[in-house]
């Protein structure tokens, strides 16, 4: 609840530079046609993104955001990111292995790392 005695909750999207929807006790509104709706209460207000793809408006490799009663203040809201599809520099690997003085191998070490992807991929090692 707001000092005024209202409640004013405002949506954000990093990369559209713009609220993309505002809520107060009763209802929420937005200027743009956008897959999001949202529903508000005296209390709270909840944002349903109802489509999410990887092009505009958002480019949608964005940090989506909530601010209360027109402050800067963002603690209430959990953050939301999505990212673009894995691009080759999201992904660093590296290789290791170790062996006997005999130069037998005794173990070997496969270290793979995506970052921004969703779903987690799976990385699976076959012997040849």
């Amino acid at each position: 609840m707001c000092s005024d005695g209202n409640f004013r909750w405002t949506w954000y999207a990093d990369s559209f530079n713009d609220s993309v929807m505002i809520c107060n006790n009763e209802r929420c509104a937005s200027n743009y046609v956008l897959p999001i709706s949202a529903i508000s209460t005296n209390t709270s207000t909840t944002l349903t993104i109802d489509t999410v793809s990887r092009s505009q408006p958002f480019d949608m490799e964005t940090r989506w955001y909530c601010s209360t009663c027109g402050n800067d203040n963002i603690t209430a809201c959990d953050l939301l990111e999505i990212y673009y599809l894995p691009r080759v520099n999201d992904m660093t690997d590296s290789f290791s292995f170790e062996t006997t003085e005999f130069g037998e191998i005794t173990s070997v070490v496969y270290n793979l790392t995506i970052s921004k992807v969703y779903p987690r991929p799976t990385v699976s090692i076959f012997r040849a």
